[in-house]
């Protein structure tokens, strides 16, 4: 799986940035920002498992908010089904 520098969803542009700081106080993977249009990734991971897992987990927070979906923050739903899908694509690009 390759991952985008940008990538539209429902017309609306996200970039997607690696930070080497602390993403927040809660020691997150990833963030989104969405009054900025960013989802922001940690560069730092052992594996590229754990790098897709956290852009899928991100990328999903932004597709439920912009479809304005009860759970776009709900971080049990949206790990769940990201951990999920990445291996589903995983299969597929096999």
């Amino acid at each position: 799986m390759k991952i985008p520098k940008n990538i539209k969803i429902i017309g609306r542009n996200i970039k997607i940035e690696y930070m080497n700081e602390e993403l927040d106080r809660n020691g997150n993977d990833g963030l989104c920002v969405f009054d900025e249009g960013k989802i922001h990734i940690k560069n730092n991971y052992k594996n590229n498992d754990e790098l897709y897992i956290t852009f899928l987990h991100e990328l999903l927070h932004w597709i439920l908010y912009l479809i304005k979906h009860n759970d776009y923050n709900n971080e049990s739903f949206i790990g769940a089904f990201s951990e999920v899908l990445y291996q589903v694509i995983q299969q597929i690009e096999r």
